[in-house]
């Protein structure tokens, strides 16, 4: 038991509020230090309002649920409908046959680059990358190109 007897006093964990203490904890909400305390204890706080058993789903007892797996849906929503996959683009050729057996053979021309497309001449020498540049993971600089300084392969 504490000796400091009851009363509001500046409440240890904010110096800026002040508390109730009853003698054996702290009781209610705090309230600014330079207000005026009500006479006796803070009024009690209401209980929060129960659920309402009505809303939440009923478990028949002795029903193992498990919770659902990362990644999946929520029981009950059912697999989203089957959607056919899209062919090859026209003149792409058949697609070839079952593995280790013989390619079909193409019905078409295989197409080529979009028209305006050309092979990138290389890089003028002495050309740096802007500062700052990461090539991709696993990705190596071309022979004879070496990182600027300061970057790793």
């Amino acid at each position: 038991m504490s000796s400091v007897p009851a009363g509001w006093y500046k409440d240890p964990a904010d110096t800026s509020t002040q508390r109730y203490w009853d003698g054996e904890g702290w009781l209610g909400k705090a309230i600014p230090a330079d207000a005026v305390p009500p006479d006796g204890p803070p009024a009690a706080e209401p209980e929060p309002p129960a659920p309402d058993p009505s809303s939440q789903p009923t478990i028949p007892t002795g029903t193992a649920v498990a919770p659902p797996a990362w990644g999946q849906p929520p029981p009950g929503w059912g697999a989203p409908p089957a959607q056919p996959l899209p062919g090859p683009p026209p003149g792409w050729g058949a697609p070839p046959s079952s593995p280790g057996g013989p390619a079909a053979p193409a019905s078409g021309p295989v197409p080529g680059p979009p028209p305006g497309w050309a092979p990138q001449p290389p890089p003028p020498p002495g050309w740096q990358p802007p500062p700052g540049w990461q090539p991709p993971p696993g990705m190596q600089p071309p022979p004879g190109m070496q990182p600027p300084p300061g970057m790793q392969p």
